[in-house]
């Protein structure tokens, strides 16, 4: 028997790849924070991780670090001021991403947009910064996040 590999195993999180107008489509997995829940939609243009004004008022463990007006740039058509806060713990099933700063926004207007197209809601937009970070990759076929 050989020595133990050091590169660490990529864990599998579960994606749904959901179709949107015609043939687009939007990939989504469902994470965990203080034991809640979510439903995610994985951003891969996004440059940084997005909670919804609505569940960050949900959670007690997340400290607002600071406010910025207009940084919203690309999430709707003007501009959206928006909190930055910083979150101990998000699971991805058992990965563990860990002292996260995120942008924190109403994203309602998204949620009546996919209300209108028969689309389940999503709470967390996860971005670039999350992807990157954890070197993460998408497999189509196997429908997993490798994180």
């Amino acid at each position: 028997m050989g020595m133990p590999s050091s590169k660490k195993i990529k864990k599998h999180i579960p994606i749904s790849i959901e179709r949107v107008d015609g043939d687009g489509y939007h990939i989504f997995c469902k994470i965990t924070v203080e034991g809640k829940k979510l439903r995610a939609i994985i951003d891969t243009g996004a440059s940084k991780t997005v909670f919804s004004e609505k569940i960050i008022d949900t959670l007690s463990k997340v400290t607002i670090v600071q406010q910025n007006e207009n940084i919203a740039a690309g999430i709707g058509s003007e501009a959206v001021s928006a909190k930055i806060a910083m979150i101990p713990r998000i699971y991805f099933g058992k990965k563990q991403v860990r002292l996260l700063m995120v942008g924190v926004m109403d994203i309602s207007h998204i949620a009546d947009q996919y209300a209108e197209l028969g689309l389940k809601p999503f709470d967390v937009i996860i971005g670039g910064d999350i992807l990157k970070a954890k070197q993460c990759s998408i497999n189509y076929a196997e429908k997993v996040l490798l994180m």
